[in-house]
């Protein structure tokens, strides 16, 4: 039914506009030319009608009534599994149940989580779920448009991933080696994990309906892989001869009124030089839609394929004075520094990091850029107010990769000066990977195994968290597979140095 549709972008307010789906293509050059790359399936599902008008019960704190109860046909329903319903929440009082499916909010199809906090967004809803037979049931309820149902999700897209349709040689996906979990193969390019949780795409798989909701829903930032913006190489880069409108797609995204942050993966030989100052000076004359730009060596395993040569100690120091020359032109023409190097990029160049103010506000943290000069800032922090004396002695062996040793040293010897405690470096190789994967995150449970095996009597063994996901390493070995046969006690730890000090005062035993 159209009218004014208020809008939200991870729960706050951000745009309303008169939304007319069957004009709204079509006043889109952006998406008209999408059609003719055949694009297809445009269907305006961002538009929000209002409610069919059933009867409701207005109950004290939000609550509701059923309204209608319908059998279903027992067969599997699209939408969302619910993992979790918070006790004492709106779903908790409507008697939705871990283990239901959410269909659908004010009648509309409810695809990711993009959707579910959008129409939640209102003062009254309907909401028809599905238990695990497939029978379904609508209930109503009255509630403040800021205050959520309590639902937990069991993935944030209902209808599954978007996957990645490109061949990029350097592909790290494509390089991992066999027995790694099954959940690392997955190639997703898909814009709402984007947004959600800040995964880099490349806008090469949109749709028709995938722009049309960007427009209409403003989802905000965005985390983009241009790597190059001369469409030649942009397109042998990525395998897909539709990936050369990247400047076209970004100034869309711009005139959309949605942020980008971008990353450059340097392929030496491919984008860097002069592509790379070409690929800077596009991108920052795009400020402030695109918010800043990340440049990243390629990574590189044993099992890549078209292998590019790994980035040297001269080719970083080339790309970090290319960085920094950007740096210095934008902080003067825009009042940022825009582009920002990888922490690896440091390392490899044997150069100092730079000081944290020089990241801003972090805008690619997650990215790997800035962690380094955190860490040392924290450090610092750590060592002027921490407690001179542990509870307990102890000594540690911090385990960490080939990269971070530096980082690591320096906080043992930190940890060094607490009455008490000695603290050591074990740097562990990556075997399963290759000699070319140095980052600690990437080490395997038989990686960390060998670098135990290294410890001496009396020491703890310390390993970083983020070697585990849910208890597993990334070759599916399990933390007990490996601490189990270990000569020393073994315990994980975060790494930062709140989390190394707070372990340190306790003896080396986990509080």
């Amino acid at each position: 039914k159209g009218g004014w549709v208020t809008f939200y972008s991870l729960g706050q307010r951000c745009m309303a506009e008169p939304y007319q789906p069957h004009l709204a293509w079509k006043r889109d050059p952006g998406i008209e030319r999408a059609a003719t790359h055949g694009q297809e399936g445009f269907s305006p599902g961002a538009c929000v009608s209002p409610g069919s008008g059933l009867g409701r019960l207005d109950l004290p704190g939000g609550q509701g009534h059923n309204v209608g109860v319908n059998a279903g046909g027992g067969g599997k329903v699209a939408g969302g599994r619910i993992a979790a319903v918070e006790p004492h929440s709106i779903g908790h009082r409507l008697g939705i149940s871990p283990g239901d499916e959410l269909l659908e909010l004010n009648g509309q199809p409810v695809r990711d989580l993009i959707d579910y906090r959008f129409l939640c967004a209102d003062h009254r809803l309907q909401v028809k779920v599905a238990d695990g037979s497939g029978r379904t049931r609508l209930v109503s309820v009255a509630k403040h448009p800021d205050q959520p149902l309590g639902l937990e999700f069991a993935e944030p897209t209902f209808d599954g991933v978007r996957a990645c349709v490109n061949a990029c040689p350097f592909c790290f996906v494509d390089a991992l080696p066999p027995g790694v979990r099954d959940s690392l193969r997955l190639k997703d390019d898909d814009y709402r994990l984007s947004f959600l949780h800040g995964n880099f795409i490349t806008l090469t798989n949109l749709t028709l309906d995938d722009w049309q909701r960007l427009r209409c829903m403003r989802l905000s930032p965005l985390y983009v892989s241009v790597h190059a913006t001369n469409p030649a190489v942009r397109c042998a880069l990525l395998g897909n001869e539709r990936a050369g409108e990247i400047m076209a797609d970004l100034e869309r995204l711009a005139a959309y009124g949605v942020e980008v942050h971008a990353q450059v993966v340097i392929c030496p030989g491919a984008n860097d030089g002069e592509e790379l100052h070409r690929t800077l000076r596009d991108l920052a004359g795009l400020w402030p839609s695109v918010r800043s730009v990340g440049v990243v060596p390629v990574g590189t395993t044993a099992f890549t394929r078209n292998r590019f040569a790994a980035v040297g100690p001269a080719q970083a120091r080339d790309m970090l004075a290319q960085v920094h020359a950007c740096q210095t032109e934008c902080r003067r023409q825009l009042g940022v520094g825009f582009a920002y190097a990888a922490d690896e990029l440091y390392l490899k160049a044997g150069q100092p990091f730079p000081a944290p103010e020089a990241y801003d506000e972090f805008p690619q943290l997650e990215n790997g850029i800035g962690m380094a000069a955190l860490f040392l800032r924290e450090l610092a922090r750590e060592r002027a107010v921490s407690f001179r004396r542990a509870r307990r002695p102890a000594q540690l062996a911090l385990i960490t990769g080939v990269l971070a040793r530096p980082l690591l040293e320096a906080a043992a010897l930190a940890l060094g000066e607490l009455e008490g405690i000695s603290a050591r470096v074990v740097v562990a190789g990556n075997a399963f990977f290759g000699p070319e994967v140095t980052v600690a995150g990437l080490l395997s449970g038989k990686d960390l195994a060998v670098a135990l095996s290294q410890c001496r009597g009396g020491e703890t063994a310390v390993i970083p968290g983020q070697t585990l996901r849910e208890g597993r390493f990334l070759d599916d070995m399990r933390l007990e597979e490996v601490a189990g046969p270990s000569p020393v006690p073994v315990l994980v730890c975060a790494p930062h140095p709140a989390a190394l000090f707070r372990l340190a005062r306790e003896g080396g035993v986990a509080s």
